[in-house]
């Protein structure tokens, strides 16, 4: 049985405040470990995110997808597969969302409106796998 190795929570730099490496470095580390792959899960919208919340919903999510499809690209270039995901805080709780793409999100500003609880039955309902 081949066995795969894939980190599940990789911030990264600009987008999450948090991060110290961006993309390129942080896809070189994890492949230089033997990783098979990554899921960038920065933190979003109403997180510790480095973007401007008065921009228009559309431009935040550009924005917060750019690491994502920068890693994408130079994932291909180094040999590691690199994967979306989102990590949404509450109440110091933290929810990593896997499953849904830009498209989806760009579709649904309602979101950034809900209850959380509203907003991750949404995202299952919709889905997402939600890990807490």
């Amino acid at each position: 049985m081949q066995k795969y190795k894939y980190e599940t929570h990789l911030h990264t730099s600009p987008v999450s405040k948090c991060a110290k490496a961006d993309v390129r470095d942080s896809l070189q580390f994890y492949k230089d470990l033997g990783y098979d792959g990554v899921f960038i899960t920065n933190h979003f919208l109403d997180g510790n995110i480095n973007v401007d919340r008065n921009l228009p919903y559309e431009e935040r999510i550009h924005f917060y997808f750019s690491d994502y499809e920068e890693g994408v690209k130079i994932g291909k270039e180094i040999g590691i597969k690199v994967f979306c995901g989102v990590e949404m805080s509450y109440g110091g709780t933290d929810f990593l969302i896997y499953g849904l793409d830009k498209n989806w999100y760009l579709q649904n500003p309602q979101i950034m409106e809900m209850k959380k609880s509203d907003e991750l039955n949404f995202l299952m309902q919709s889905g997402a796998l939600v890990i807490q």
